[in-house]
């Protein structure tokens, strides 16, 4: 039963592990969604940032004029796109991978105790799946990244219109060019990531 106790460690510990970070990835999406609105703002009033940090400046700073032109701004907030979206799909690819290892390791479980019990993050989970996680489901995988990719090819038509000097548009057109390079990979990976097996618990060889 030693090799039983140890798998169950284990488990016990990937399970935490994964929950710990959903609890990450729903904050990063929450800020993501925060940097759309402020891409948002930015795109109808293309001068806000530059307002806000001059009037910050001067008033906690007493600083004028303000440290921060409006190029400036806009590579700010498309630095801080970048991390965020990083970040987010670091830890949500992560999520994905860590439910095939779990119910790799209920298998194993399974085989070392005799017993069918440990299927709660594998075939249970996905085994009649409800409705309302699959459309909780979707908005994360498709809905989001889809509005979220339509955001930042607004915010870089606005780039654009707002005649930036060239080494500002030059930086904010190459953290774009990121920006939806990560997105495409990270939709590629959900099209073809098979988070459960077909064969359920109890019914392997």
């Amino acid at each position: 039963m030693v090799e039983a106790d140890l798998l169950y460690e284990h488990y016990k510990e990937t399970v935490a592990k994964n929950e710990t970070s959903i609890r990450s990835r729903n904050r990063y999406f929450v800020a993501l969604l925060v940097v759309a609105g402020l891409s948002a703002v930015l795109t109808a009033n293309p001068l806000f940032f530059q307002e806000l940090a001059a009037s910050l400046a001067e008033t906690k700073l007493g600083l004028s004029p303000s440290p921060l032109n409006a190029g400036a701004a806009d590579v700010l907030v498309w630095l801080t796109t970048l991390y965020l979206l990083v970040r987010y799909i670091q830890l949500a690819i992560g999520i994905e991978r860590n439910y095939i290892y779990l119910k790799s390791l209920e298998h194993d479980l399974e085989k070392a105790i005799g017993s069918h019990a440990f299927c709660r993050e594998g075939d249970v989970y996905a085994d009649n799946y409800p409705f309302a996680l699959n459309l909780i489901d979707f908005a994360y995988k498709a809905v989001f990244p889809c509005a979220f990719l339509l955001s930042c090819i607004v915010h870089m038509s606005m780039s654009v219109r707002m005649k930036l000097s060239l080494p500002y548009l030059a930086v904010s057109t190459a953290l774009f060019g990121v920006t939806v390079l990560l997105l495409a990979s990270y939709m590629a990976f959900l099209i073809s990531a098979n988070r459960t097996s077909k064969v359920k618990c109890g019914e392997r060889k």
